[in-house]
């Protein structure tokens, strides 16, 4: 044990300045494999936030289509009343559409 003190007093700055470069080592691989892990996250939230627009467009498009079929049918003073309540539906179905394609992403 007194060999093994002895050593280390005479090496104590080669072993310290070893010691220093391992955990400069170790910090630099973890750094390279979080920042890859990141990457791959931050693609994969790409990839979702494109499929849930092109999902919304789709579901805007249509429901245009049939908002636009139902407007020329009915009469204006009707639609008046139903501006404040379509919005209101517009924003929950919206709402519902974004939390439907989450919840198929992510189950």
């Amino acid at each position: 044990m007194t060999e093994v003190i002895t050593w280390i007093q005479t090496y104590d700055k080669e072993i310290f300045t070893g010691v220093f470069f391992g955990l400069q080592g170790m910090m630099l691989l973890l750094l390279f494999v979080n920042g890859h892990r990141i990457k791959k996250i931050r693609k994969k939230m790409n990839q979702i936030a494109k499929q849930t627009e092109e999902y919304l467009r789709s579901a805007q498009k249509d429901k245009e289509r049939v908002s636009v079929a139902a407007a020329g049918t009915e009469v204006l003073q009707n639609n008046a009343g139903r501006d404040k309540s379509c919005e209101k539906t517009a924003e929950e179905d919206e709402n519902g559409l974004i939390t439907a394609v989450l919840t198929e992403i992510f189950p």
